[in-house]
């Protein structure tokens, strides 16, 4: 009697061939988690990076407003210089006419033709009081300290001492700051040093 090959086989024969799925199973249980692992990683990676570009992009339109606000403010600021300076330039080119009308009345005091109530004693009041709201004041009076930059002195009486206005042969005129004519003088010394001399002088003639 002939024995059946596969009588009496061992179950357990094919153990190592379960063994073998099962572990592939687990390879590619494996590899999936893994390649979730990485997707969710690289999306979270994506995720900061747009994150970090927004705010470059924020902080690049910040940078561009505050920019342009110091632009706006200078420029704000130029043109109110400008607009100023060229309403003081007016004002002064009006003024530098009116002065020579001020010698004219000056001329007439002198000559004692403003007398009170007549109708050149009120004109003249009325356009000085114009002069006046123009900011325009006259300058040079006997006596002051001679300053080349508003003083033109035409001759120099001479003496001891700081140089002082002598005669004051036309006012000089300013509107605010602005220098619109200066005034004509002759100078001399303050007399400071000569005043012992003079005391010595009238002492000995005594």
């Amino acid at each position: 009697m002939t024995d059946n090959p596969h009588k009496d086989k061992n179950p357990q024969d094919s153990a190592p061939v379960d063994d073998s799925e099962a572990a592939n199973v687990d390879a590619a249980a494996a590899a999936e988690q893994s390649a979730e692992a990485a997707a969710e990683a690289t999306a979270t990676e994506e995720e900061l990076t747009a994150e970090e570009k927004l705010q470059k992009k924020v902080d690049e339109l910040t940078d561009d407003l505050q920019r342009l606000n110091a632009e706006f403010s200078n420029y704000r600021k130029r043109v109110e210089r400008e607009v100023k300076n060229a309403a003081e330039v007016g004002k002064a080119s009006v003024a530098a006419q009116l002065i020579t009308i001020a010698d004219d009345i000056d001329r007439a005091a002198e000559h004692g033709d403003l007398k009170d109530g007549s109708p050149l004693k009120a004109f003249g009041d009325k356009f000085m009081d114009t002069l006046k709201n123009l900011e325009v004041a006259a300058f040079g009076i006997e006596g002051d300290p001679f300053d080349a930059n508003i003083h033109e002195a035409i001759q120099d009486e001479g003496g001891d001492g700081d140089k002082v206005l002598s005669t004051v042969i036309r006012k000089g005129y300013k509107v605010g700051d602005r220098l619109l004519r200066t005034a004509m003088v002759m100078v001399r010394g303050d007399g400071a040093d000569d005043a012992p001399a003079d005391k010595d002088e009238a002492e000995s003639e005594k």
